[in-house]
């Protein structure tokens, strides 16, 4: 409704003030918890010059000169530094955002593991209230309503007394299992923080981790849909949940899978967030509240057409 969209307006801006803890994924690479954007350079940095260093020895052993990768793309320009827009990046920028996976510690494999034939990562970023859930959630409805085999999870608000937001909770598809993702109190205090909210990390893993594992390898999984919303700084702080994303984004034989990214705000980036968008299987539509309903008519077309439907009338 359009009172949770203001309300996700303004806790947005009240919270961007705050500094969120680390998450795994940049306490495994060094960074402080204000310091995602210079973590995506400095990952950028060191991985172009590990490149460099490969191609030089190639050059020597082989006599030939190293190909020149191609110039960035995306809304946010890009290039070889792998710090595209939401349009991910060029050639470069997919090649350095699967290394930031790799640094992860998880590993995401490089071009030639994942064929072209591979089905599309869809997903949606913009700002909180933008309406990423309402989007992802009407689109998964439909799918369902035209007989999609859909599997993940999404993350709903949690209101409290006077209608203000004390938490978020995870809810598998397609079976509605309801499980703790954060709160604002209550939780133990060795939860890790994103702003005001605590996040409990096996809560979390206990109902998204298994929506998300593979079925056996089938006709049937290819015309499937695969949910996440979101891949964000709260879910992040689980690397078994960024291990899990990545192992799909490696797959070739995967379904689709469609969901959300968060975005960044006031400039504090999210670095795995990064490296997906950049990656040659994800394309990332950024939806505002005037461009939302545009963008969920043209992605469940899209999405109708990657499993082999088409669309009603």
């Amino acid at each position: 409704s359009l009172d949770i969209v203001e309300r996700e307006a303004q806790e947005a801006l009240a919270a961007s003030s705050c500094v969120d803890e680390p998450t795994s994924w940049e306490r495994e690479a060094g960074a402080s918890p204000s310091s995602s954007l210079a973590l995506t350079r400095a990952v950028a940095a060191r991985a172009a010059a590990t490149e460099a260093a490969a191609r030089s020895s190639e050059m020597a052993a082989t006599g030939t000169k190293g190909r020149r990768g191609g110039d960035g793309g995306g809304d946010g320009g890009g290039g070889s530094d792998g710090i595209g827009g939401e349009g991910g990046g060029g050639r470069d920028g997919e090649a350095c955002g699967e290394r930031q996976l790799a640094a992860s510690g998880a590993g995401c494999g490089g071009e030639a593991q994942v064929p072209p034939t591979a089905p599309p990562w869809l997903m949606v970023t913009g700002q909180p209230g933008s309406g990423k859930t309402t989007l992802v959630r009407r689109v998964a409805e439909a799918l369902a309503q035209r007989g999609v085999a859909l599997r993940g999870f999404f993350t709903e608000e949690v209101l409290g007394a006077g209608g203000s937001r004390v938490g978020f909770d995870v809810v598998t598809v397609p079976d509605g299992r309801r499980g703790v993702l954060s709160r604002k109190a209550g939780l133990p205090a060795h939860c890790p923080r994103t702003g005001a909210y605590a996040v409990d990390v096996a809560a979390f893993e206990a109902l998204a981790l298994p929506a998300l594992s593979p079925p056996p390898p089938s006709a049937a999984a290819r015309r499937s849909v695969v949910v996440i919303d979101e891949v964000g700084r709260m879910e992040l702080h689980s690397a078994a949940f960024q291990a899990a994303v990545t192992r799909l984004l490696a797959s070739p034989a995967e379904a689709v899978v469609f969901g959300a990214l968060t975005a960044p705000i006031y400039g504090h980036r999210v670095p795995f967030c990064d490296a997906i968008a950049a990656h040659g299987r994800v394309s990332v539509d950024r939806i505002t509240q005037k461009t939302r309903d545009a963008v969920r008519e043209a992605l469940q077309r899209r999405l109708l057409r990657e499993v082999g439907l088409r669309e009603e009338g």
